[in-house]
């Protein structure tokens, strides 16, 4: 029997991106598809890349928000109270999951955790009260509906790589790794899609229009053989893919398996080109591991991007050399390179006067609407220093890295 209860699912905007209508909202995707199969009216409402939009009313308006979308979501729920004085306003998200002390800011109920089952939760018990929900992990995620792509507003995400359409995808949930920097909303335990089940959504997507997809797991390679089955049915329905690896997780035969199945880039967390700060930041990977996987990946043709950082803690000028060292030694395809910022939940973040972290900064005055990883060049500031290196120095050589080193690698290649 339906539910007539509805819910709007809002979306934040993102300014901070270089274009905030590339990658579709998959978290708020799948509570749409779950509550949907439960008989809840739900309707997604994307603020993304809009310069103003009213919500709708609903009995319930839940907001999800990372940190750097935080400010925007506040923003937009106040003034939906001001318009909607009876709805009930959510948050839920890597942000409130990780930073409790948001729901001081006047929302009525806060989720902490997955979403689908909490929300299902709330809109049942109409628990409302100044309320905190956990949100209880989903161990079967072959049980969940596929993420709902047929919303208006999917249409407005475009995303092309090599000029084939591409689309986002999840097939895991969760990371057993503990990087210092990383907080993890999906926990440590890794919860996995059956392969078939991953290839199912794939024909669904590819009969949607789409000839790519962009796995977005943690790691989408930790199960190689779970990955050679998914590679080998991707392959059969002739859809190409990116995905993310990390380098203690590959081997040159499954690189080589992802190449000849239709990977077309893997993105890589290498985060220093130097070996004492990814021990300091406990990334359990070697330098030289990071260097045998873009070889590889040269010798066969599979084009990789990997992901750097500049303020790390412990960092100082000899450090970045070393990055800066490590990216004219091997010249991965691409790359992208951010200045370290600490998130609420992250073990640098909780544990900064206890660690020995050489790294200064004040989690009172950090300022939100800065603390993006990605973001329009020029517009990076640091929120950090470290003992050897002010504000000023991190995003003077941020900038030296992704311009003129890059430009000096792009030259070389070519």
């Amino acid at each position: 029997m339906k539910i007539m209860t509805s819910i709007v699912l809002i979306n934040p905007p993102s300014p901070f991106l270089i274009d905030d209508m590339v990658f579709p909202p998959l978290g708020i995707m799948y509570l749409s598809s779950y509550l949907k199969s439960k008989g809840i009216d739900t309707t997604i409402h994307d603020l993304a890349g809009l310069a103003n939009s009213s919500i709708p009313y609903a009995k319930y308006t839940a907001f999800t928000a990372t940190t750097p979308q935080y400010p925007y979501a506040l923003k937009a729920m106040k003034e939906n109270k001001n318009n909607n004085s009876e709805t009930i306003n959510i948050i839920g998200g890597a942000h409130v999951s990780s930073f409790l002390s948001s729901q001081q800011d006047g929302w009525d109920v806060s989720v902490v955790g997955e979403g689908e089952l909490a929300l299902y939760q709330i809109i049942r018990s109409e628990k409302i009260s100044n309320s905190v929900i956990i949100g209880n992990q989903i161990e079967n995620l072959d049980s969940l509906p596929f993420p709902d792509r047929e919303w208006d507003g999917f249409e407005r995400y475009h995303y092309k790589f090599n000029d084939i359409d591409f689309t986002t995808a999840m097939t895991s949930r969760g990371c057993s790794y503990r990087c210092s920097f990383c907080f993890n909303m999906f926990g440590t335990k890794i919860r996995f899609m059956s392969p078939n089940r991953v290839i199912e959504e794939a024909k669904i997507i590819n009969g949607l229009g789409f000839d790519g997809i962009m796995y977005y797991d943690d790691t989408f390679t930790v199960n190689k053989q779970r990955v050679v089955k998914i590679a080998e049915g991707l392959k059969d329905i002739g859809m190409k893919y990116r995905c993310f690896v990390r380098a203690n997780t590959v081997n040159n035969e499954l690189l080589l398996k992802l190449k000849n199945t239709g990977c077309v880039e893997i993105g890589m967390g290498v985060e220093s080109g130097s070996q004492k700060i990814l021990d300091t930041i406990n990334k359990q990977i070697t330098v030289e591991q990071c260097e045998k996987v873009i070889e590889y990946c040269h010798k066969i043709g599979l084009s990789i991007k990997i992901f750097l950082m500049v303020g790390l803690p412990g960092e100082s000028h000899d450090t970045v050399q070393d990055t800066i060292k490590f990216l004219r030694k091997n010249k991965p395809d691409n790359y992208d390179i951010a200045i370290f910022t600490p998130f609420p939940g992250t073990d640098i973040w909780t544990n900064k006067d206890k660690s020995g972290y050489d790294i200064n900064f004040d989690k009172n005055s950090i300022n939100y609407n800065k603390m993006f990883y990605k973001g329009i060049a020029g517009n990076y500031t640091s929120q950090v220093s470290t003992s050897n290196m002010t504000s000023e120095d991190i995003e003077h050589l941020r900038d030296y890295i992704d311009i003129d080193v890059r430009n000096e690698i792009t030259y070389i290649c070519h």
